[in-house]
C-alpha cells in the first residue's frame, strides 16, 4: 500500500484534493475536521444519510486522493469493494491521525483488558512527569488529540482494536502492548486468522511489542515465526499484591505484569507505577461492586462482552457465582464457551439472543440454568437462587445490541436492579 498521504498533497495540483470520509460517527467526524485543517476537501458518506453524510458512495476513478475509513465498515462491507474497484486508498482514521503526531506513540491492543491498561500507562506516564494522553477505541479519536494538542507531541496512548489495525497500513509505535488474544468479532473479520493478522500488523511493523502469553500460544496457531521484537510477558512480578489494588488479582495482574516490565526495560522509577497501580479505579460496568446486601454481592461487569472476558471475571470472584449473561451473537464457539463455564458457576441465568441456546448446552454440562427473554427476569430469577457469600454477576460474554444500546446501558439496567432491589442493605 502507499505511504500514508500527508499534508503537502493537498496542494498538489497533479492530484485531486478532495478526501473522501466512510461514516459520519465520531471518529468520521473527527477526521473531517483534522482533514480540513491539513488543507482537504472532504465529503462525508454513512448510510444514515441525512445530517451524518451522502448516504450513497460510488467513487470515480481519481475522483479521490484516498478515503479514511471508519472502523464501523467490516471486511465485506460493499463500500469497501467500490473503493477497490477504482483502486482508491483507504487509510484508517488512527491511522490518517498517527502521521500527523509528532510525538511518541504507543499502541496498546487485543481481545479484553485494552481500555484498562490504556489508563494505566496514561496516568502512570502522568505520575512521571510526562504529557500523555489517551486516544482511539477507548473514545477520543486519535484526530481529536492532533487537533487538540497544536504541538503535537508527547505521549499518544492509543487503544487500537482489530478493527482500527485493519487499515493501518504499517503500524509505526515507540512501544506495543498486546494483552490477549482469544475467539471474538467473527461478525466483522471473515475468520479468526484475519482477525489475528489484523492486530499482527504491529508486530510485522517491527515496533518493540510486549505480549500476554496468549499470544505467543495462538501465533503458534497459526504457525507465525516469532520474531525478536515481539517481548513475551509471564504474569506475575516481585511487588506486594496490596500496593497495587486492582492490579493484585486476576484478570488484571496479567496486565500490570505487562506495563511493569516496559516500565523496567525504559528505566523509570518503578515507585511512580507502584502508586499509579495503587490509585486506579476500574472504568464504570467493568468487574463493579454495586452493593452488598444480606450477604450477596452484585457485580456488574457488563463490559465483558467476549466469553474470553466472561471467564476471566467469573475465574476473579470468591464463592459461589450465579452468573448472568448472554446477548447478540458475533461468532463464539458457544459449546467451548459453556462447557468451561460450566466448571466455574453454581447456576446460569441467560437472557438475549444467544440465551436460549447457551441455557441449553449449561444444563448439558450439568450446570443449573435457565433462560429468560429479558435481563430483568434473568436478575430476579438470579437474585431468588442466591446465599449469604455468594455473588450474582452479570458478565454476559456477548455484545448488548441485541436489547440494549451498549454496554453501559445494559450495565446500568442492571444497576438499576439491584437499587430497586426492596430490603435494606447490610
Amino acid at each position: 500500500m502507499d505511504p500514508l498521504p500527508t499534508s503537502s498533497m493537498a496542494g498538489d495540483r497533479s492530484r485531486s484534493r478532495e478526501v473522501a470520509v466512510l461514516g459520519g460517527g465520531v471518529s468520521g467526524k473527527a477526521a473531517r475536521r483534522l482533514l480540513e485543517s491539513e488543507g482537504w476537501e472532504v465529503q462525508v458518506f454513512d448510510e444514515h444519510g441525512g445530517d451524518r453524510g451522502n448516504p450513497v458512495f460510488q467513487p470515480a476513478p481519481g475522483q479521490f486522493s484516498f478515503a479514511v475509513v471508519s472502523p464501523g465498515f467490516p471486511v465485506n462491507h460493499a463500500w469497501r469493494s467500490a473503493a477497490g474497484e477504482v483502486g482508491l486508498q483507504l487509510v484508517g482514521e488512527s491511522a490518517y491521525a498517527s502521521s500527523l503526531w509528532k510525538g511518541s506513540v504507543i499502541c496498546v491492543t487485543g481481545t479484553n483488558g485494552k481500555t484498562t491498561l490504556t489508563r494505566l500507562i496514561e496516568e502512570a506516564l502522568h505520575r512521571n512527569g510526562e504529557n500523555a494522553f489517551a486516544c482511539g477505541n477507548i473514545g477520543r479519536p486519535f484526530s481529536d488529540l492532533c487537533l487538540g494538542q497544536t504541538d503535537r507531541e508527547g505521549w499518544a496512548v492509543c487503544e487500537a482494536s482489530s478493527f482500527q489495525l485493519y487499515d493501518w497500513a504499517r503500524v509505526a509505535c515507540d512501544a506495543g502492548f498486546w494483552t490477549n488474544f482469544d475467539i471474538d468479532h467473527l461478525d466483522w473479520h471473515p475468520d479468526l486468522a484475519d482477525y489475528f493478522s489484523a492486530k499482527w500488523k504491529m508486530v510485522e511493523a517491527g515496533n518493540p511489542v510486549l505480549a500476554g502469553p496468549s499470544v505467543l500460544r495462538w501465533a503458534g496457531e497459526f504457525g507465525r515465526e516469532i520474531p525478536g521484537n515481539l517481548i513475551a510477558v509471564e504474569e506475575g512480578v516481585t511487588v506486594d499484591a496490596a500496593e497495587i489494588g486492582v492490579f493484585g488479582g486476576k484478570p488484571w495482574s496479567e496486565l500490570f505484569s505487562l506495563i511493569h516490565r516496559w516500565w523496567s526495560m525504559t528505566g523509570r522509577d518503578e515507585k511512580v507505577l507502584l502508586d499509579a497501580a495503587g490509585d486506579f479505579e476500574l472504568s464504570p460496568h467493568r468487574m463493579e461492586t454495586v452493593r452488598v446486601r444480606n450477604g450477596v454481592s452484585f457485580i456488574n461487569d457488563s463490559k465483558a462482552t467476549n466469553p474470553h472476558a466472561a471467564l476471566a471475571a467469573v475465574g476473579g470472584v470468591r464463592g459461589p457465582v450465579h452468573w448472568i449473561g448472554g446477548g447478540s451473537w458475533k461468532g463464539e464457539d458457544l459449546a467451548s464457551f459453556a462447557g468451561l463455564l460450566a466448571e466455574r458457576i453454581s447456576s446460569a441465568d441467560t437472557f438475549g439472543s444467544t440465551g436460549e441456546e447457551l441455557a441449553e448446552i449449561l444444563r448439558r454440562e450439568g450446570c443449573q440454568s435457565r433462560f429468560h427473554p429479558e435481563l430483568r427476569e434473568a436478575f430476579v430469577a438470579a437474585v431468588s437462587h442466591a446465599q449469604p457469600g455468594s455473588t450474582v454477576l452479570l458478565s454476559p460474554g456477548f455484545a448488548s445490541f441485541d436489547q440494549f444500546s451498549g454496554y453501559a446501558d445494559r450495565g446500568e439496567a442492571f444497576c438499576n436492579l439491584v437499587k430497586c432491589l426492596n430490603q435494606p442493605a447490610r
